[in-house]
């Protein structure tokens, strides 16, 4: 948020800001998303969980399908002119907020950034490697606690942690969610509550 804020006072062209914003969302869901579904099929081999938790994998890419339209419709549609055309019929070409925006303008910066697909790979390949690496704090933590868990299970927890506290974005300081996820999700490995939180 700060970088968002600070963008416009080094790099004049709001436009190229914003875009890179947009598109750093873009690979940070899809980075999510694949944390996700790594997360569960580490709980579904380590549980043996065969028929529950591995129909809820396999319907994993059904519902990861408004990914791949939202990537289409930022590389082929326009969607920020749309939204600039809708502000215009709301609220008025003459409103201080319209005149600042350039559709067109984002929607090129999207696509032009979107089309840098090793750029893209690599940052999502970084994020990835961030979040398992992360992992490591709760292997750590879990075995200077007497409660060792092996490296698979605590890049499951981090991973299901971190998307369920992303999925539960909209509650205040995701209160609880974070808990809840860590002691749910450890006692399925056979850690107790305590050590768990």
């Amino acid at each position: 948020m700060i970088g968002i804020r600070l963008a416009p006072c080094y790099a004049k062209d709001v436009s190229v800001v914003s875009a890179s914003v947009v598109v750093e969302t873009l690979v940070t869901v899809a980075v999510k998303l694949a944390l996700a579904m790594l997360g569960l099929a580490i709980l579904c081999i380590i549980l043996n969980a065969a028929h529950g938790l591995s129909r809820i994998i396999t319907s994993g890419p059904l519902m990861s399908l408004p990914l791949p339209c939202v990537f289409a419709v930022a590389l082929r549609g326009a969607p920020f002119r749309r939204l600039e055309a809708m502000a215009c019929r709301w609220i008025g070409k003459s409103n201080a907020l319209v005149m600042k925006l350039d559709g067109n303008r984002l929607d090129y910066e999207i696509r032009s950034l979107l089309r840098r697909t090793s750029q893209c790979a690599r940052a999502f390949a970084w994020e990835f490697f961030s979040y398992v690496t992360g992992a490591l704090e709760a292997y750590l933590g879990l075995a200077m606690l007497g409660h060792p868990v092996s490296i698979a299970g605590a890049v499951a927890m981090e991973s299901l942690t971190r998307c369920l506290r992303s999925a539960f974005f909209i509650m205040p300081a995701r209160l609880r969610i974070q808990e809840v996820a860590i002691v749910k999700i450890s006692g399925a490995f056979g850690i107790d509550r305590e050590a768990a939180l």
